[in-house]
């Protein structure tokens, strides 16, 4: 199912455009509550404590990029005005916040020894939200008289533990737009799935909640799909470094995304050769797509007392990662702890196969 962006992230206006022009940037805001009315029990399943929501403050978790709002709360010894959210799983990036029923970012405190595992985020123009910076199984205790939040660090996380989210859907830029592709859920399985999905070598992905938008989720990659697709600086955006059709899968308990080419033989390899600057590369035939040759002209023998000043060149997949080779062994070449050179000047054909993961170098006639 394919859909194109008009108004991004549309959802996120609602606590975007909260009024801080209205609030003293720097002060405490408390909102209107009436304690009497405040309160909504709810359940959840398998627990033995009364769980309650609140009519007028919402606690929002962003956890690998799944966001949720009203998180259900224990309220401590009968107090009404204390609120218990506790073991919250967070891991470092995270944060969460406070918004009131009008959709206003809620300025609040933290006690002072939370400081040592969470951050509070404040600019100019942007409410208060905390950062984390240390995984774990939080307890946050909140006081509503005064906005004060009271943070406890129960422990480590011993057994990664994600928020399963119910849909979610793949984002790319095509012709300038971006398009977004729900992922189906795949019955008795963790897994959602998009099929004959085809892009091009050096596009860039992410996966975000369907319809919402108000996620974009941060994702680790399953080691067999490294062949395929690579994370960039950005926690939730990834580049397929070879270009093909894929079944593309993401599990939504491990937030892990697995890749598999529909037909091997018909993938895009890619190679690129830093020589002043990065060079994409063509195969040498079209019928081993994955085998590229450059040509490179070395000017210098080896140097006096073994300086060097001709190494043998770097290449890279299309998320300019530096492939690792098993290099060929040669007369011509020479190493360094794992560090190629070529032994004289001269000019030499460099054979790269980005599928085998083997290079070899030869003279030129």
């Amino acid at each position: 199912m394919k859909k194109k962006m008009g108004a991004i992230l549309g959802i996120m206006l609602l606590f975007t455009l909260s009024s801080c022009e209205e609030q003293n940037k720097g002060e405490i805001y408390i909102p209107n509550i009436n304690i009497k009315d405040d309160l909504i029990e709810t359940k959840i399943e398998e627990e033995d404590k009364t769980y309650y929501a609140s009519k007028y403050i919402s606690f929002v978790r962003e956890v690998k990029g799944y966001f949720e709002a009203d998180i259900p709360f224990t309220i401590e010894n009968n107090d009404e005005n204390i609120r218990i959210y506790d073991d919250l799983y967070f891991y470092e990036g995270d944060s969460f916040y406070l918004i009131s029923s009008d959709y206003k970012y809620i300025w609040s405190s933290l006690k002072d020894e939370a400081t040592r595992d969470l951050e509070v985020l404040r600019e100019d123009g942007e409410d208060i939200k905390v950062k984390v910076k240390r995984d774990g199984i939080y307890r946050i205790t909140l006081d509503i008289r005064t906005m004060l939040m009271d943070v406890t660090y129960k422990g480590a996380i011993d057994v990664p533990y994600y928020y399963p989210f119910k849909d979610i859907e793949i984002g790319t830029l095509k012709n300038d737009t971006l398009e977004f592709n729900i992922l189906d859920k795949i019955d008795n399985s963790d897994e959602f799935v998009i099929k004959d999905y085809s892009i091009e070598a050096g596009k860039f992905i992410s996966f975000y909640s369907a319809y919402s938008h108000t996620s974009t989720y941060k994702l680790s990659i399953n080691e067999n799909s490294l062949n395929y697709v690579d994370k960039t600086m950005s926690e939730s955006s990834y580049i397929f470094k070879i270009g093909g059709t894929f079944d593309i899968y993401v599990n939504n308990k491990t937030y892990e995304i697995r890749v598999v080419p529909k037909d091997p033989s018909n993938l895009k390899y890619s190679c690129i050769v830093y020589e002043d600057c990065f060079i994409d590369l063509t195969p040498k035939d079209s019928s081993m797509p994955y085998v590229f040759e450059y040509e490179y002209k070395a000017t210098s023998d080896v140097g006096g007392f073994g300086l060097v000043s001709d190494d043998l060149p770097k290449f890279y997949d299309k998320g300019y990662q530096e492939y690792t080779f098993t290099v060929k062994e040669s007369n011509l070449l020479g190493n360094n702890k794992g560090d190629y050179y070529f032994k004289h000047k001269g000019v030499y054909i460099i054979t790269v196969d980005v599928l085998n993961m083997t290079l070899e170098v030869i003279e030129k006639n």
